[in-house]
């Protein structure tokens, strides 16, 4: 018997029953044998994906992996196989291993704004954390990184309120840990230019956050998601108002704000 061909439709029919029995490993093991004799019949992608999402949820990320490289060889072009193997490297944790596939992914799609957005996400999320120390050395150049990727993103897609409000946000907390740090300065001139430099990043920051304005603020439904952008683009421009001593704006925002919170 070992040496007869595969006869795929049993193997496909066995993985199938399997599957509804819930029988999931018995279901696994069915379609890994179709998989690794690179069966290639019309529907069968989502075979591919079922096995290697099916390690992936297990946390089995080595088998994981190797289905996906398999899933990539037989259907090169599904984008499937590309958010999968990001979602293996993040449960991996290496991020010195997620950051270079980021730039092996921009680098074969520069055009692809998502990608890039994500790994300014990424980027930050381990470079910045509230407490200063908290960070990991050299945090400053993954800050700029993000700052890069999010510049691309703008100028791919002007729309994206996402990456307009993200923008802001890194800019206002660089102003944050500049007004934080001045505050447990006693030097009078240093003190005084940590100060000035925190009101210039607030400054900076303002156009970002009226960019989510002009995105979102006369949108009838926005959704869930860019609602909040736009509620907490609203919030921060209040503060950044009240800290640049510029009352009528705060009292503007505030009431945009009020807006929101009643509708």
């Amino acid at each position: 018997w070992i040496n007869l061909p595969l006869d795929t439709n049993s193997v496909l029919f066995a993985g199938v029953a399997a599957a509804k029995l819930q029988r999931l490993n018995d279901a696994a093991n069915y379609y890994s044998m179709l998989i690794d004799h690179r069966i290639n019949k019309e529907g069968f992608a989502e075979i591919y994906k079922w096995v290697a999402n099916y390690y992936y949820g297990n946390k089995n990320t080595a088998k994981a992996s190797h289905y996906i490289l398999l899933g990539k060889e037989v259907y090169p072009s599904d984008p499937f196989w590309t958010t999968l193997e990001f979602d293996v490297l993040k449960e991996k944790g290496n991020k010195e291993e997620l950051f270079a596939f980021y730039e092996k992914v921009i680098d074969a799609e520069p055009a692809n704004y998502l990608y890039r957005y994500n790994y300014a996400v990424e980027l930050y999320q381990y470079g910045h954390k509230p407490d200063p120390t908290d960070r990991p050395v050299g945090s400053d150049v993954f800050i700029r990184q993000a700052e890069k990727q999010l510049a691309e993103v703008i100028r791919l897609l002007p729309s994206f309120p996402k990456a307009h409000f993200f923008e802001g946000q890194i800019i206002y907390n660089t102003g944050i840990d500049l007004l934080k740090k001045s505050r447990h300065t006693m030097a009078g001139d240093e003190k005084n230019d940590l100060e000035e430099n925190a009101a210039q990043k607030f400054s900076d920051a303002i156009p970002y956050f009226l960019a989510v304005e002009e995105l979102l603020g006369s949108v009838a439904k926005p959704d869930p998601g860019e609602l909040a952008n736009l509620k907490e683009a609203y919030r921060l421009l209040i503060i950044i108002y009240d800290q640049l001593s510029q009352k009528d704006k705060s009292q503007e925002y505030d009431a945009k704000a009020s807006v929101l919170d009643n509708d």
